[in-house]
């Protein structure tokens, strides 16, 4: 069981790494339409796809990862973090939780970010 436990873990921090590339691509991309750089700003779109793409793989791989674990520990496919996390040996909960806490806390910021610069480009293409 311990094997699925850190393949789960390095899942985790892989999406984890995932989120912090999507967030840095829109930063820049934010910065580019604040700068008024609007072709480069919409030039950013591709990357931004591309790193979306990337993020997807990683989000499924980490899914796949619980799947497994969850058989391994007789709970259900469908088990949340939540129900998860309290049937794994005490050493390894404070990680998981710290990494699934983190890697939720990234993904709000980029759906904030995202939001931003969704108003932000639609106000520079009306310009």
């Amino acid at each position: 069981m311990i094997e699925f436990i850190k393949k789960l873990i390095a899942t985790l921090r892989e999406e984890l790494q995932q989120y912090g590339e999507m967030l840095a691509r829109l930063d820049e991309q934010q910065q580019l339409v604040i700068r008024r750089a609007a072709q480069a700003a919409l030039q950013s779109v591709p990357l931004i796809q591309s790193q979306s793409s990337v993020l997807t793989q990683a989000r499924e791989t980490r899914f796949n990862a619980m799947k497994e674990l969850c058989t391994q520990l007789n709970l259900p496919d469908s088990a949340t973090f939540k129900e998860l996390v309290p049937q794994l040996p005490s050493d390894y909960r404070p990680l998981v939780e710290a990494l699934v806490q983190e890697n939720n806390e990234l993904l709000q910021r980029i759906h904030q970010r995202a939001r931003q610069n969704h108003i932000l480009l639609t106000r520079t293409v009306e310009s």
